[in-house]
């Protein structure tokens, strides 16, 4: 469970009595100091971006198990002579490669690019993550493509969806939107998933 630095108040997406679902804002300064406790990289975030661009909101809300699917995570490989491998997001940053990340349903792309230190952390998640992570699961979402990333949870995502396919029952996942136009100029990494 996350501490959101606003009056102190701990929130619980089980927490009904208090946001009962509803879409509860959080400021960028509360963000930062929740990003700084995340695994989300900085050398892929400009923070001077982030708190300048007008349009930035970030809320707290839940999405269905399916919709993590069409997600992308920041994990990135290349196409070389048909065959798949991976590579870093400095490499296809900088231009020194052209890659693109793996979308949280392309389980064939990431069984033949991820570790296996990945694929058994993906794993041991599904297990522990059961029905729904204690943290919320951080995404960015830019609305001049409409598309999303993680920025902190892909093995609890991927395993959240993994078990929502092998069938089980699994409610609304805690989730906290960074939700902005031109967000590949805060996130870097976006710039990859927008190609």
């Amino acid at each position: 469970m996350y501490e959101f630095p606003s009056g102190g108040e701990e929130f619980s997406f089980s927490d009904k009595g208090k946001h009962d679902g509803q879409n509860a804002g959080i400021s960028k300064e509360d963000f930062l100091l929740l990003k700084n406790k995340s695994r989300i990289r900085n050398s892929s975030f400009n923070i001077e971006r982030f708190l300048l661009a007008p349009d930035v909101k970030i809320t707290r809300e839940t999405r269905a198990p399916e919709e993590l699917g069409a997600y992308y995570s920041p994990w990135y490989y290349k196409t070389y002579d048909g065959k798949r491998s991976p590579t870093g997001y400095k490499k296809i940053n900088s231009g020194e490669e052209d890659g693109r990340a793996i979308r949280i349903d392309e389980h064939e792309v990431a069984k033949e690019v991820l570790s296996t230190e990945h694929l058994e952390r993906i794993e041991g998640y599904r297990k522990s993550v059961h029905p729904i992570p204690a943290e919320p699961i951080i995404i960015a979402q830019d609305l001049d493509t409409n598309r999303t990333l993680i920025l902190d949870g892909n093995h609890t995502a991927k395993a959240i969806y993994l078990n929502y396919l092998a069938g089980d029952s699994i409610p609304p996942i805690p989730v906290i939107v960074v939700r902005g136009h031109k967000l590949a100029e805060i996130i870097g990494d976006l710039k990859i998933v927008n190609k």
